[in-house]
């Protein structure tokens, strides 16, 4: 159970309207799910949806490697095989 809208925005020293925002919009990304009379719950993850926003978060780390190794004039050839060696758990010289 997560804590009081009330109790958060006292700890944070924050509105409780920006405590309620803030837990709507936890769940309307369905991170958390209300029981009336008890408060908040945090909601399983969905493997797929784990999956996809994982999936996300990785390609815009990616993409943000990518423009910076182009900025360095380094070649996709040597990024895989920087992340291969990343994968085995290599060091890198």
């Amino acid at each position: 159970m997560l804590t009081s809208t009330r109790q958060l925005a006292t700890q944070l020293h924050v509105s409780v309207i920006t405590t309620m925002r803030a837990y709507a919009e936890l769940e309307k990304e369905n991170l958390i799910s209300p029981m009336q009379g008890k408060g908040y719950f945090v909601k399983a993850l969905d493997k797929a949806i784990q999956y996809k926003k994982s999936v996300e978060i990785i390609t815009q780390h990616l993409k943000a490697a990518l423009t910076e190794a182009q900025y360095a004039d380094i070649k996709t050839e040597e990024l895989k095989e920087r992340l291969d060696k990343l994968a085995r758990g290599e060091q890198f010289d």
